[in-house]
Order: C-alpha cells, then structure tokens, then sequence
C-alpha cells in the first residue's frame, strides 16, 4: 500500500510541474506574441524610442546651466519627442502646464494683454478687459520706449519687448511709449490676473463689451459717444477675438444688443481670432448663418484615421432682421475662423465669399492662416496632458480642407489694414 501510495504521489507531482511549465510557456508565448505583433503593427517606432531613452540614460551625458552633469526628467523626454517633431501643434504638459492651459481656455489670463506676432515692436494685438486695453493702447502702436523707476530703456524690436516686460514684477506699474501715426503717446501698464473680453461692438453711436477689476466675473459696459463715426446708422461692428471661455454668451449678447439697436448690417472682425473650442464654434455658427431656420445643421467634419464625426450646430439663432454680413480676416484668422467663414460660404445668404475681406500685412500674404486640423488632448496618469492633432477639418460639404491653404478672397478684397473697415463698409 506504501509503495502503490508513494507512486502515485510522484506521478501527481510529475503532473503540476508539467502544469506549471506549460503554463509559463504559455505566458511567454503569449509576451513574445504580443511583442512580435506590436513590433508588426508599429514597425521599429516603439523599438527605437526605447533604444534611444535606454542610450541616453544608459551613457548620456547631459548638463546644466553650470556645466555640472543631471539627470534628464521624463517631461523632458516628453517634451522631445513630442514638441515641434513630426506634428508642430502637438505638445506635451506637465500637470501645472496643463492646468495653466485649461484656465487660459476658460477665459483667465495674465500679463499687460499686448500681443505680437511679428519681430518687430509693433502691437498685433490687444487683449480685451487687459491693462493695455484699459489704458488706451491699440493695434497698430509701434513701441518706442519703456520707463521704470526713472529709467528709460529704448526698444528697437520684440524681443526687447519681451525681456522688459519679463523683468518686471506682476503688479508693479510701468510706463510705455508709443508712436501712432506722427503722435506719440504714453501709457502706464502693469501685469495682473484678468478676465479675457473676446467681443467688443461698436455701433456709430455707442461702444458695448465685457469687463471686470481685480479678475472679478465680466459685466456689460456701455460707452455712449464711444462708437465709430464712420458707421452708418443701419450698421453694427463686432470685433471677435477666440472661441475660448465665455466667449458664446458674449456675442450672443452683442448681436441681442444689435438688434435692439436696430441695426440690420454686420461687419464681423475675426482678424487676429486664433480659433479655440469646436463646441462654442458650433453654437455661433448657429447665431450666424440663417440656413432657413433650421437647427442642428452642419457646420464642419473631422475626418480622423478611424471615421468622420461630424460637428452639427444647436439651436439657430440668427436674427432674421440681419441683412447683409461682411467678414474681416488677416494672417491670422485661423482654425475654428476658418472653419465659421467656410460654413457662412457654404450656406451663404448674408454672407458670400465676395464679402470677405483680407487684410494684407507687410510679407504680402493675402489668405487666412489655413489651419484645417483639429487638436484632442488627453489626460495623463501623473496628471499632465498631450495634445495631439487627431483630425484634418472639412467644410460642411464634406470635402474642403483649407490646411496649409487658407482661404481667399478677390482681389479688390485684398487691402491694407487702414483700409480694410471701409472696404467691408462698401461690399456690404
């Protein structure tokens, strides 16, 4: 009985061990598998990533501002394989970064509110609700000097600008010289928190926006006497600066006031507007374009690796004692613009190309900026983002992209930047 139990004992523990090989065999195969189908489906790409990290940590020698050797972080090996590669719009965050880019996104910034886009000294922009639009300055104003603390610092272009501005503490008061026209103008800035007015409009009678003190929540303001002289009385100027935070209810409001001020013609500014979220670029399309009072109707596709989603509108606002609308872009009109003219050509009505006009800056340039491609960022698990270009954009006609293109106007359409309201006057 002894014998025949100790046989059977072995011929057991023979057969978990062949269990237990079989099963890491199993395992393995399954591993090498998985890696010989990963390394089918993405050929070396992963491979060699990982080749050139294990290089780089293995026998990589890396130094500091002081010459002394260090350690190179993973959001720098982010930021390396990621920024301003293969995809010039994608970017890696850190968990602060990403949290900066989304209060930026919800309307919160910080700084004077002056905008370059160029090397030169010359102001591209103004940030509404910003120090520098509350103390008067404009587009157009070429800087000739800081003062502070008694000392003047002569400035001959941007980046002498940039490292002014960047040396002074927030909230410490500066003052800076500007040229406009043969008058030269003097302005006392500072940098703060502040809240982002995207809509300004302008009538010929009364200037109508958005603003707040110390970063408080945005109110309507009402400047009688502050419109534009060279509107007619039958005529409403918006200026429309980002689909970003609260800029949907913004001008839903501004055309509400234009058409309690009854005005039935429109020049809508989209110079300088960057774009932003889809989502608010849906909504006022549907505040724009009449498309015969229908709701939801199509406003632009994204056509990924995978499908085509397609962006509809909501609910149609438009007011139908709009008669006419003219558009005004430059260079830098670019991605959720773009894609508003391109469905106001599409429906057209009020609006048609021969209406859009461009200003051309100084290289000439007589498009928009032709950004047809949309970015999704996604959450990482240490709490930072990446934003990749995951779609190229198409008109609603499921077929134009303005990528690398822009979009273009005649040429009669095309003028400068002193010219350009009056021309959207006249084709209106």
């Amino acid at each position: 009985m002894e014998n025949n139990t100790e046989k059977q004992k072995t011929k057991l523990d023979k057969k978990k061990i062949l269990i237990s090989v079989t099963a890491i065999f199993l395992a393995a195969a399954c591993f090498l598998g998985g890696f010989f189908v990963n390394r089918l489906i993405n050929g070396d790409k992963i491979n060699k990533v990982n080749e050139i990290i294990h290089l780089m940590e293995g026998v990589g020698y890396v130094l500091d501002e002081n010459g002394e050797p260090r350690e190179i972080t993973a959001e720098e090996y982010a930021d390396a394989i990621v920024n301003g590669s293969l995809d010039k719009y994608a970017r890696y965050f850190t968990a602060e970064e990403h949290e900066a880019y989304i209060s930026a996104g919800n309307g919160n910034s910080k700084g004077t509110g002056l905008i370059f886009y160029d090397s030169d000294c010359v102001i591209d922009k103004v940030n509404g609700n910003s120090p520098a639009n509350k103390a008067g300055v404009m587009i157009g104003d070429k800087i000739l000097s800081f003062t502070f603390d008694g000392e003047v610092f002569k400035i001959g272009n941007y980046t002498a600008v940039k490292n002014f501005i960047n040396q002074v503490a927030d909230e410490v008061d500066f003052q800076m010289t500007v040229l406009r026209g043969s008058e030269q103008l003097t302005f006392t800035l500072k940098k703060t928190d502040y809240r982002t007015n995207y809509v300004t409009y302008y009538d010929s009678q009364v200037k109508y926006c958005f603003e707040s003190e110390n970063n408080e929540e945005l109110t309507e303001k009402i400047y009688n006497g502050k419109g534009n002289s060279v509107l007619g009385e039958d005529v409403a100027y918006i200026v429309f600066e980002g689909f970003e935070g609260d800029s949907k209810s913004q001008m839903f409001k501004a055309l509400d006031f234009m058409k309690k001020r009854g005005r039935t013609k429109l020049v809508l500014d989209l110079r300088n507007n960057g774009g932003g979220y889809i989502s608010i670029l849906t909504e006022i399309a549907g505040a724009l374009i009449h498309c015969n009072g229908k709701n939801n109707f199509v406003v632009a596709v994204a056509e990924s690796k995978k499908d085509k989603e397609v962006f509809y509108s909501g609910k149609n606002r438009f007011n139908t004692s709009i008669e006419s609308i003219a558009v005004l872009a430059n260079k830098q009109t670019a991605s959720a613009s773009e894609c508003l003219i391109g469905a106001m050509i599409h429906y057209g009505g009020v609006f048609s190309r021969d209406k859009l006009v461009i200003e051309v800056d100084s290289s000439g340039k007589t498009t928009t900026f032709g950004k047809g491609i949309m970015q999704t960022t996604y959450g990482l698990m240490d709490g930072g983002a990446l934003k990749l270009t995951t779609a190229r954009m198409l008109w609603p006609d499921y077929t134009t992209c303005i990528h690398n293109k822009g979009i273009s106007t005649k040429a009669e359409n095309q003028v400068s930047r002193e010219q350009a309201l009056n021309r959207a006057l006249q084709v209106l």
